[in-house]
């Protein structure tokens, strides 16, 4: 790159007010090369700005020196169609070729934004754990990931999901906090068994947040219910606990892994059982066929 200044005189930066028409005036003008459309990167951001979550971040608008949008299209189309105008930094001028270099940096991740606002303590499991939180909030079925907490992220159906993780967090920090730690920690008393059922302390700790705020059910029956799981260890009074434990070991020595899905479904059907919301014969664990395709919900 030449470093001579002088080269780049026509290209400004200043802030400016992009309305629909002038966000439509872009669109329908720009490049034609330009990177399909994900409408669920749209969605996330007219959600954004209905919810007055959009600032004036230092993000830049770029437009060419052909006059053609090189960078945010994704921006214009939810100013199109949620009928907001946006104030923002526009660069003019740059070189058209320099779109192909445009976008390939490396994403800000829940955890990254968690450590920005002070959070320093065991931050990718908190970003994780609330990730997984909100995914479930939002439709998603299965929150259990396969290669752990943090690949998972919350869908754009709720928005700016960096965003939504940091004000979740913020909102109900006592009980993530708390919930994180019980998992933590019975992880590093149970150290054998965790690996063996192959629950991170995400999947544990959101689904403690989740079945208390959201179902109503007191923190501490939750916590007896895992406790259960992994210090019993198989050796539980009740038949359909042992059943959960002896399938998870199956599992774990089976090269051929069950879907993160299904084991989701083997625990909701544990926790169904555990608190009487179904009674199954013999008191076994099991999946019906049906179960299986579609899913067991928690209760």
């Amino acid at each position: 790159m030449d470093l001579n200044l002088e080269l780049y005189k026509d290209v400004t930066s200043d802030k400016e007010a992009i309305t629909p028409e002038i966000a439509q005036k872009w669109l329908e003008e720009g490049l034609s090369e330009n990177r399909d459309i994900r409408n669920g990167t749209v969605k996330r951001y007219i959600k954004d700005l209905q919810n007055n979550r959009w600032f004036l971040n230092g993000e830049t608008f770029v437009v060419g020196k052909s006059g053609k949008l090189l960078n945010g299209y994704h921006r214009c189309s939810a100013i199109v169609a949620s009928g907001i105008s946006i104030v923002s930094i526009v660069v003019r001028g740059v070189d058209d070729d320099a779109y192909k270099t445009m976008d390939g940096g490396t994403n800000r991740n829940p955890a990254d934004i968690l450590k920005a606002y002070g959070v320093l303590s065991y931050t990718r499991e908190k970003a994780g754990s609330v990730s997984k939180y909100l995914s479930f909030l939002c439709g998603k079925r299965c929150i259990i990931s396969a290669v752990g907490d943090t690949n998972l992220t919350a869908s754009g159906k709720i928005g700016n999901r960096n965003m939504q993780v940091l004000d979740t967090y913020t909102e109900n920090q006592e009980i993530f906090d708390d919930a994180i730690m019980f998992a933590l920690n019975i992880k590093k008393a149970n150290k054998n068994s965790f690996s063996m059922m192959r629950l991170t302390p995400g999947d544990i700790s959101a689904l403690i947040v989740y079945l208390h705020k959201n179902m109503g059910y007191p923190v501490e029956k939750v916590k007896e219910f895992f406790n259960e799981l992994y210090e019993m260890d198989g050796k539980s009074d009740k038949l359909f606990m042992n059943d959960f434990c002896n399938i998870m070991r199956d599992d774990f020595k089976n090269i051929n892994k069950m879907l993160p899905k299904t084991r989701q479904s083997f625990l909701a059907k544990a926790w169904n059982m555990y608190n009487g919301k179904i009674l199954s014969k013999n008191n076994m664990l099991m999946l019906t066929r049906e179960e299986e395709k579609q899913g067991v919900s928690f209760m």
